[in-house]
């Protein structure tokens, strides 16, 4: 609230007498003044006080404003004012939230604050009938008689139907009918709760329940309640999911299957599933236990058994799982699993499920040694998690390679446990699941993401924790869902390389997968490895292989793909680094040479490269195609928009394409009708235009230094005056601006352009 300080009113008055005031760009601040004369000598034209305490004012201002604020001596100092918020989910009536340290390390807290709710029961008000009487009324789950029931959906998309019986006495069955009679899906078993899941991506006007096999017991059970919700599906291909107090009805027990021992519905006799399970899909704001990450986002879980009573498994039973889940229509598999040695047949039903378009999310595994013998972790397609500390360091068991994709908590994570308890456990199995929850509320908000699309929104988003880039320790970074919502919910077309990284060296020529989201297939994909186009491929399925040569040193690989009239409409970009790159000083630049310092910085910035022989050739002239190539280096100019040859005797197989088709986007390089003559030479003074139209330096000169040879009616006499008053053209009595510019005279000009030269 605002104060009424005479001296503020003062201000104010001339705040809004003011004309053609902004606010978007406002921020509050903090204004220290000296004294409370001060603000009368405060002198803005549309800075909104705010509140005031002794020299202090609250206000509310542009950065533009703040910094002519800075400059007048009744100021102190300004700073921003920072906001706070409260370090838990304090609404949420779980006992054990605050030991959940991951669900702030990982972002998770506004999307639990969006889902505190149980999901809707998207049955509830809708018009349902029994078959035979053909009454009709509005369903507000109240209990109805077993039998035969029409379900009117208004068309509106279902996932999953659930039916609970207020007693059994023996195994009974549930079928889902269309409207035509056509069996959907079914379910039988001796459970109080049965499931089904419906066909994706199919709306149905009418749908028919039908229970049977009650008809001999001594009692006919009751309907107590009809379930219906349109849900992301996560297989949890585990040690199964024991019943636990701190569950939903999003854990679907009634589809669980045993592979390992036999028992029914996938009881975990070793607490490894239900753990896993409970990072994900505790129920929320129960006042039981914990929380999962998902909160009570409609999120179906089904557990799928695999791991015995000792933590054991075998590579048939977890294949036979995956293809499993892919029948099940999983959005998701969560694979807290892992071990050395492969088979084919588990090779086969990854890469079926990843073909598939089902995220795979795996833990890297404890064994502190390298993902590349692990498996499943180290299969192309999978997103591989490893685990840290609150502190955001890898836990000391964690393995580690170039498969390790992200980071998620993964010490001393409190969670279900088998016998309805709860306990504390750590290991990347624990991190997994975090991944695999925040991948399904993804799905559960934007259900058109495909798998490439999820790994890019979550990948993309991520806090990089590590070395600088991605590292073989904690991969693209630490898994952010808030941030990873806003990137999906842009819904970008994705290109993401599945089995290479920045940073990655190419020891030998290779082929690796590449995935595209579903909206670039029937596209092209076009290669560049550094200056070179390589090849241009159709895009036919989401998963393509590219084959790469060997490259020495660091290189630029970059991958568009280009729908109509060849515009870009995706593109991503690797930079490999050999293992051991080294910048050799030239044989012909010795330490005497004028521009030895700045051509052996332009050598470590990547933005030159020498000749074969060794040698830099300081003195040769350079060509209008190369220097732009280097000014591309230099300026870290955006990529073209368009794959089309912006000049004629600029074709795509041209190297140095990409670089001058950007800088003509830009305008800085113009042609001469239609032709840019790449290997023409470039004088001084149009190196002069081209450095000053990079640099955006539109204003007038500052100092004018009189070179003889440049008139005020030269067409370069402003940028070359321009640069002369930056220091990055050295003042002389002559510039000779119609001779060549050499390859030193240019390294030279752009390391004086650097910003903090």
């Amino acid at each position: 609230m605002l104060k009424a300080y005479p001296l503020l009113c003062i201000l104010l008055f001339s705040l809004f007498s003011l004309p053609g005031i902004t606010k978007a760009d406002e921020q509050e601040w903090i204004l220290h003044l000296q004294n409370d004369e001060s603000i009368l000598t405060v002198q803005s034209s549309s800075v909104t006080i705010l509140e005031q305490e002794n020299h202090q004012l609250k206000i509310a201002a542009t950065p533009q404003e703040v910094n002519r604020l800075t400059s007048s001596p009744a100021v102190q100092y300004i700073e921003p004012n920072k906001q706070k918020r409260t370090s838990s989910l304090l609404s949420y009536d779980d006992p054990m939230l605050l030991q959940q340290w991951g669900l702030d390390n990982i972002q998770a807290l506004p999307a639990l604050e969006q889902y505190k709710q149980q999901p809707r029961n998207l049955l509830k008000g809708l018009t349902i009938g029994h078959e035979k009487d053909g009454q009709t009324f509005s369903y507000n789950e109240q209990p109805l008689p077993a039998g035969d029931w029409v379900i009117h959906t208004k068309n509106e998309p279902l996932s999953r139907i659930s039916v609970t019986l207020d007693d059994f006495e023996g195994p009974w069955t549930i079928k889902i009918l269309d409207e035509h009679g056509n069996l959907l899906a079914q379910n039988e078993g001796p459970l109080l709760i049965l499931d089904v899941l419906l066909p994706k991506k199919q709306i149905f006007r009418t749908l028919h329940v039908r229970i049977e096999g009650t008809e001999d017991w001594k009692k006919q059970p009751s309907i107590q309640k009809l379930y219906g919700t349109n849900a992301a599906r996560v297989a949890v291909i585990d040690s199964g999911i024991s019943p636990h107090e701190d569950f939903c009805g999003n854990v679907l027990k009634s589809l669980g299957r045993d592979y390992v021992e036999s028992l029914p519905y996938g009881e975990d006799r070793f607490g490894h599933g239900t753990f896993v399970t409970g990072i994900m899909a505790a129920c929320g704001n129960n006042r039981k236990g914990m929380t999962g990450v998902i909160g009570n986002a409609p999120v179906d879980i089904i557990p799928l058994k695999v791991l015995d009573q000792a933590g054991n498994g075998d590579d048939f039973d977890i294949s036979q799982a995956i293809y499993d889940a892919i029948d099940q229509e999983a959005d998701i598999i969560n694979m807290s699993l892992s071990g050395k040695g492969e088979t084919i047949m588990l090779r086969k039903a990854v890469m079926e499920a990843v073909n598939r378009g089902i995220l795979i999310v795996a833990a890297a595994g404890n064994d502190q040694t390298d993902t590349s013998t692990l498996y499943p972790a180290s299969y192309p397609g999978v997103l591989t998690v490893t685990g840290t500390t609150a502190e955001h360091a890898p836990i000391p068991v964690a393995n580690y390679g170039w498969e390790v994709d992200l980071s998620a908590p993964g010490a001393n994570i409190i969670s279900t446990f088998k016998e309805n308890s709860y306990k504390t456990m750590r290991g990347t199995s624990l991190a997994a699941p975090y991944v695999s929850g925040a991948a399904a509320l993804l799905k559960t908000e934007n259900p058109e993401l495909d798998a490439v699309s999820l790994r890019h929104a979550l990948v993309r988003s991520s806090l990089d924790i590590g070395k600088q880039g991605e590292d073989l320790y904690t991969g693209y970074g630490m898994l952010q869902v808030e941030e990873a919502r806003k990137l999906a919910a842009k819904q970008p077309a994705a290109i993401e390389w599945l089995t290479l990284k920045n940073g990655q060296p190419l020891l030998e020529p290779s082929s690796h997968l590449v995935g595209f989201s579903k909206d670039l297939i029937g596209q092209q994909a076009w290669l560049f490895i550094g200056d070179s186009l390589q090849s241009v491929q159709h895009v036919t399925d989401s998963l393509m292989d590219v084959s790469l040569p060997f490259v020495q040193g660091t290189a630029t690989i970059k991958l568009f793909t280009t729908g109509a009239n060849q515009n870009v409409t995706s593109r991503q970009e690797i930079r490999t680094q050999e293992e051991t790159a080294e910048t050799t000083p030239f044989q012909d630049v010795p330490a005497s040479f004028w521009a030895h310092d700045e051509i052996g910085q332009a050598a470590t910035m990547d933005i030159i490269n020498g000749y074969g022989d060794g040698t830099f050739r300081p003195n040769e002239s350079v060509s209008r195609r190369h220097t732009t190539m280097m000014l591309d280096r230099f300026f870290k100019w955006d990529d073209p928009s368009s794959m089309k040859a912006p000049f004629e005797d600029v074709p795509s197989a041209l190297p140095g394409f990409l670089a001058v088709s950007s800088a003509y986007e830009q305008g800085i390089v113009k042609g001469y009708d239609q032709q840019f003559r790449p290997n023409g030479t470039l004088t001084r003074a149009q190196m002069a235009l081209m450095l000053a139209r990079s640099l955006r330096l539109n204003d007038a000169a500052g100092t004018v230094h009189p070179f003889q040879d440049v008139p005020v009616s030269h067409h370069a006499y402003k940028e070359i005056q321009q640069l002369t008053d930056l220091g990055i053209i050295s003042k002389a009595d002559r510039f000779r601006p119609n001779d060549p510019v050499t390859r030193a005279q240019l390294c030279a000009m752009m390391i004086r352009a650097k910003p903090d030269q």
